[in-house]
């Protein structure tokens, strides 16, 4: 409640959109891309160390779209779980293009992290008709009409944010691994 309260169009100074600052993924792109931080960026790295010790936490517990792709998963079609899991893991890959553009310059698929979709959602109703304000308004509505066909599918497959978290993962375990042998 407190995500859709700050990314309502109100002029709530610092606090608008106030969970875009939470996102490790944005973080890490402005961070490749701007070559620099702003104190706000603490709460990606806050965000990103917990990740590192708790896979998909902020997904389960801070992310407005995945908690909406989740009540929305739980009301629609079970049908669509087979198919899901026929889908790659796209998040990853997009997750790592995306830091990696944003090094030269172009942070690919920055427009894909869920908590830029939410607040595009809102502040769409600020803006003057046009189609990058369409494209921000239908975003939040496609992916959750998508959930309702295919439960999971953004959150598992397709959104870059857990992508990094199951790359940061993986990170982990593999580190892990290579520690435990060498014992």
């Amino acid at each position: 409640l407190l995500a859709v309260l700050f990314a309502l169009p109100f002029q709530w100074g610092v606090l608008s959109g106030f969970s875009i600052w939470l996102s490790p993924f944005i973080m890490l792109n402005s961070l490749f891309l701007l070559k620099s931080m702003v104190l706000m960026n603490v709460l990606g790295w806050i965000i990103l160390l917990v990740l590192f010790f708790r896979s998909r936490w902020f997904c389960r517990t801070l992310c407005p779209v995945g908690w909406a792709c989740d009540t929305i998963s739980k009301a629609g079609l079970k049908k669509g779980t087979g198919t899901v899991k026929k889908i790659p893991r796209l998040g990853n890959w997009l997750a790592l293009i995306s830091l990696g553009t944003a090094i030269t310059g172009i942070p690919l698929f920055i427009l894909l992290d869920p908590l830029t979709i939410f607040n595009g959602f809102f502040a769409a109703f600020s803006e003057k008709a046009s189609l990058t304000v369409f494209l921000s308004l239908s975003a939040l509505p496609v992916i959750l009409a998508v959930q309702f066909f295919l439960p999971g599918v953004w959150c598992t497959r397709i959104c870059p944010l857990g992508g990094l978290s199951d790359v940061i993962t993986r990170f982990r375990k593999t580190g892990s691994e290579i520690r435990s042998r060498k014992k």
